[in-house]
């Protein structure tokens, strides 16, 4: 409805796919209105002037909606990770911060995304996959990350 997230083509959604760091640097794009003009090269090994996605990476990056890996790499087709999710969406919507970890077994204090887990999981963006795990290393599915983004969205827009 927003139009941030679209189908795979043929007339399919496909909720169940693993959501890629393209096409997650995609959707905040649009989320964002971020213009794709002129912006300067991010400088990723992996991702050329002529890649496909360029434009948005560089928009992305240079907007700060997103980081690179290491190694000067942004992994264009890797699954984006629960935990650079949660990580992600804290940097675009600076929830408050949590007083108490959420319920979760495999995330520790001083993972370096363990802050974000719990900020996402007081503001009610996020849950576990289940009643004691975060799944931090676990890939996105389009369907979970449109309900994260909408309920990003929908909190910023009631925390303003």
């Amino acid at each position: 409805k927003r139009g941030i997230i679209r189908g795979v083509g043929n007339d399919q959604f496909a909720p169940e796919q693993r959501l890629t760091r393209w096409q997650a640097a995609l959707m905040l794009v649009r989320a964002h209105n971020v213009s794709l003009e002129n912006r300067p090269d991010p400088g990723f090994t992996d991702v050329p002037y002529d890649y496909e996605y360029y434009d948005v990476i560089a928009a992305a990056v240079d907007e700060g909606l997103f980081e690179g890996k290491d190694d000067n790499k942004f992994d264009p087709g890797a699954a984006l990770e629960r935990r650079e999710m949660a990580v992600l969406l804290q940097r675009i919507y600076d929830f408050p911060a949590a007083n108490e970890s959420p319920p979760v077994t495999d995330i520790n204090d001083d993972d370096w995304y363990a802050d974000a887990v719990n900020r996402l999981y007081k503001a009610g963006i996020t849950d576990g996959m289940t009643e004691t795990t975060f799944a931090p290393r676990h890939p996105v599915t389009r369907e979970q990350f449109a309900v994260f983004m909408t309920r990003s969205i929908d909190e910023n827009l009631r925390l303003k």
